[in-house]
């Protein structure tokens, strides 16, 4: 019941686990598993009263908490405007593989990993990549835009931009 209000009253956001990377992606979706995601990145900096100073120094002790917040800032960017359809998706067994977002734009399905730091090594997005083949995959960090082959280095501040122009690539 208050989980439901918070999500009415759009203070939260839920972003449900994909059981499946098939059209249309909300029907594939398990509202039972789920990850919560707050309204701001900044208000939930504020709310755990973050220092500025941690960020910009990269304090150590902060190391955990870095990649929520990186989390967030992806999906804020993916939900500009209304946004799109997302869940997030983790392969059942022993692996330990989970993409953060998978992104529904028209008829294509894309996953999005994010990476907090400057180790841009995507082991569960390879282990999606060998699985299901997608035609393109996005990796989202602080780190410039790059493409390889079918991969491409998207800054979160151009996330939503590279949505909006995904036909062209």
């Amino acid at each position: 019941m208050a989980l439901a209000w918070l999500e009415e009253a759009g203070l939260v956001r839920r972003v449900n686990r994909l059981e499946a990377p098939r059209i249309p992606i909300m029907s594939y979706a398990n509202a039972s598993a789920f990850k919560l995601y707050h309204l701001d990145v900044g208000l939930l900096a504020a709310m755990v009263r973050l220092d500025e100073q941690v960020l910009l120094e990269g304090n150590q002790v902060f190391t955990e908490f870095r990649g929520s917040l990186a989390e967030q800032l992806a999906l804020q960017e993916l939900q500009v405007d209304g946004g799109l359809d997302v869940c997030y998706w983790a392969m059942d067994g022993q692996s330990r593989a989970e993409i953060e977002f998978i992104v529904q734009t028209g008829s294509q399905i894309v996953p999005v990993e994010v990476k907090s730091g400057t180790n841009l090594r995507a082991k569960s997005l390879a282990v999606y990549m060998n699985k299901y083949q997608p035609r393109l995959a996005v990796r989202s960090s602080v780190a410039n835009y790059k493409r390889t082959d079918n991969l491409y280095d998207v800054p979160f501040y151009l996330l939503n931009n590279f949505f909006q122009n995904i036909q062209k690539y």
